[in-house]
């Protein structure tokens, strides 16, 4: 979990960050199975007065000043501690403040654990560190079980019943009948069939191609007579020598 061997000096501190980070699981936990806020603070509240607030006291009073005052780590680890204390200690939004709990203690207890006590162990003397080991005494950590939100189980859907699996078989074996977008009229033409009635319908239409073959009336074959001239029809054989015989004739009157 660490990246560096912790001395034993620092060791009791290093445990009691293991239970911080505890509390943030167990607030995430509360989130995610729907725990009221309220009872998530009472714990929060429980967890700082025992055992978080006596614990920046002994890194601010004891740990903090063995490196300079104007260290990096120092002046980030006092800013840490006064963020949080302003959470803990903030009685606005719930559920806002221990959402924000939970992300910056956790990232505090990564940053005191990976770069402050690693600046510590090699800026302190074997002297310093002893001292420290005697100013700080543990506690062991003795859980409140008044109210263990993190372990509540979430509530589950209810298996369905027969009446309700009778219900979604009967809906689904049932056929679907064809949607029709709302005011919009059902066609009532009869269905296009290629029938009798289709074809003698057809057959009435005039100018159509379908129907029978036009025939010629008697009114139409006078008109075509009438048009003609009345001439006879010049064929061959006596009536073309008669009209030869004709013009020859004419001719010779008009020399006369």
């Amino acid at each position: 979990m660490f990246p560096q061997k912790r001395h034993a000096s620092l060791q009791p501190l290093s445990r009691e960050h293991h239970q911080a980070l505890l509390l943030c699981w167990k607030l995430r936990q509360g989130f995610s199975k729907a725990v009221e806020p309220e009872r998530m603070k009472k714990y929060a509240d429980w967890f700082w007065k025992n055992y978080l607030a006596p614990h920046f006291a002994v890194e601010e009073k004891t740990f903090f000043p063995l490196l300079d005052k104007e260290h990096p780590s120092v002046i980030k680890g006092l800013k840490d501690h006064q963020l949080l204390t302003k959470l803990f200690l903030s009685t606005g939004d719930v559920e806002y403040n221990l959402r924000s709990i939970a992300f910056e203690l956790e990232q505090h207890i990564r940053f005191e654990e990976r770069t402050l006590f690693n600046d510590i162990q090699e800026a302190a003397t074997p002297e310093q560190l002893k001292a420290l080991a005697d100013a700080h005494k543990e506690e062991k950590f003795e859980e409140n079980i008044e109210d263990r939100f993190w372990e509540e189980v979430k509530a589950e859907k209810p298996a369905p019943t027969d009446d309700i699996r009778e219900l979604k078989h009967e809906k689904k074996a049932a056929p679907a009948g064809k949607k029709t977008w709302p005011g919009k009229q059902a066609d009532e033409r009869p269905a296009k069939r290629e029938g009798a009635a289709q074809k003698d319908w057809k057959s009435k239409r005039p100018g159509t191609g379908t129907g029978p073959a036009k025939k010629e009336t008697p009114q139409k074959q006078d008109w075509k007579s009438k048009n003609s001239g009345n001439r006879p029809e010049l064929k061959s054989g006596t009536a073309k020598r008669d009209m030869r015989l004709i013009k020859k004739d004419t001719k010779g009157d008009n020399k006369k």
